[in-house]
């Protein structure tokens, strides 16, 4: 279907077409023209697109642009074989795109062919995911991710072993370290579509992050039923400081954008001194309203826990900090463990937000010796200690490769040629962050007002 918008309306277009290829390949070419108000045809086809790829006999679904003219736009569909260009046709998806922009073609369709486009859904289109024998470069066709173990919670219930981190999905927040001059992110939809696609189940947002919005809004269009999906999210330390209804009211409006109906787990992401034993008892409130599965923290040492524990509350299932073979706190992390708490990695391939981790010489060696990557062999040590490994990357191809952490080990030699990379210095800086960020975006922010100063390192 390709659609063309009336010159100077101002309204939003989008469309679809494909052709029919030879072999064993199906496919559609139409042409239509449509008017398209408040971008209702766009949103519908992005959201089908998403969907369209998760189909077993889909191989590619791009939504492009024309690049002389660009008020007409395309949908590029491929498929396997007639038969699965028809069973496109009964998916729920393409039933609620047909009746969603029923009403939007101006004129009758025909077959458009032979005209260059640019392509609107990134830098990279969707992308193929085919046979060695159909494309040069083939996608691994078995989603590891979505097989992962489940790792079991102290409250009885379960999370995957692996995560797909959505900071910096679709938008950079505005008070990120080098928000203003980071460069544009690739599009929300895009991108869960592809960690969908690639078996991620087990995604981790967070207030902080300013797009649970449109996480929300891919996840739907995905397609994927919420029982299969892990959703958690965090609050910000400026709700934190705000007080419990605050916290309140931040869970009942992560849960709105996010559209998932409860949140698998919850989490302080910060723990704001004075504050944040307050935040944890409105958590435990929501919990027993059914609103929230799972209650967990985020960055605690091992004497913020005490807090916790001083006010009689439930531990957490488990608290998210920085773990790589840099910043091994191997004190903290026993602590923790021997409470019963799951430890989850942020950062597992990248210390202090610097790559130059996976460069190391002992990383690269051991990287070598496995036929592995080094974000493979980072992986794969946080998957042996038992963390919840949480990667996060715009690429499919990078998404794949971080998820293939489950079908090689690392031997003893290896885990403890790691385990020895991390410094006082590090530990230091470990530290710094620390004491800064969790009075950040709060009105004490540059204050040590009530921060702990002597704290757990190791």
């Amino acid at each position: 279907v390709h659609v063309h918008v009336k010159p100077g309306t101002g309204e939003d277009v989008i469309g679809m077409q494909c052709n029919r290829f030879g072999g064993s390949l199906g496919g559609r070419a139409f042409w239509c023209r449509a008017v398209i108000r408040d971008k209702a045809f766009r949103e519908a086809s992005v959201a089908n697109a998403a969907a369209s790829i998760r189909e077993p006999g889909n191989l590619r679904f791009d939504v492009v642009q024309e690049r002389e003219d660009p008020t007409r736009f395309i949908l590029v569909e491929v498929y396997s074989s007639a038969g699965a260009a028809a069973a496109h046709k009964e998916t729920q998806h393409y039933l609620k795109w047909r009746e969603c922009v029923a009403d939007m073609m101006a004129e009758p369709r025909k077959v458009v062919q032979g005209v260059k486009y640019n392509s609107l859904a990134g830098e990279e289109p969707w992308r193929w995911s085919v046979s060695p024998s159909l494309s040069g470069k083939a996608l691994p066709s078995s989603p590891i991710a979505a097989a992962a173990p489940m790792l079991p919670l102290l409250d009885g219930r379960s999370i995957p072993s692996i995560g797909f981190g959505c900071y910096k999905v679709g938008v950079v927040p505005g008070s990120a370290a080098g928000a203003a001059a980071a460069a544009k992110p690739a599009p929300a939809m895009q991108v869960i579509a592809d960690a969908i696609a690639a078996g991620y189940r087990c995604f981790d947002s967070a207030q902080f992050y300013e797009n649970e919005d449109l996480v929300g809004r891919a996840l739907s269009a995905s397609g994927m039923p919420r029982s299969e999906l892990y959703i958690m999210s965090k609050v910000w330390t400026n709700k934190i400081f705000e007080g419990a209804a605050a916290v309140r009211a931040q869970c009942l409006k992560t849960i709105q954008d996010l559209g998932c109906e409860y949140l698998d787990l919850y989490m302080v992401h910060w723990p704001v001194p004075g504050k944040h034993v307050e935040a944890y008892k409105e958590m435990v409130a929501l919990q027993s309203e059914g609103l929230v599965r799972s209650l967990g923290v985020s960055n605690y040492t091992v004497e913020d826990l005490a807090d916790l524990q001083a006010a009689g509350l439930p531990l957490p299932t488990v608290n998210q900090i920085e773990i790589n073979p840099f910043l091994y706190r191997k004190r903290t992390i026993a602590h923790f463990e021997g409470l019963g708490i799951r430890m989850q990695a942020y950062r597992a391939l990248c210390n202090f937000g610097k790559t130059a981790s996976m460069e190391n010489e002992i990383v690269l060696s051991l990287a070598a010796k496995h036929g592995r990557s080094a974000s493979q062999v980072l992986g794969r040590w946080c998957i042996q200690k038992g963390f919840q490994h949480i990667p996060k990357s715009e690429r499919r191809e990078r998404m794949d490769e971080n998820a293939r952490v489950f079908d090689f080990a690392l031997d003893s030699e290896d885990m403890n040629r790691l385990e020895g990379l991390t410094t006082e210095k590090n530990l230091e800086t470990f530290k710094s962050t620390y004491l800064k960020c969790v009075l950040r975006d709060t009105p004490l922010e540059g204050s040590m007002e009530g921060v702990k100063t002597e704290i757990t390192l190791e």
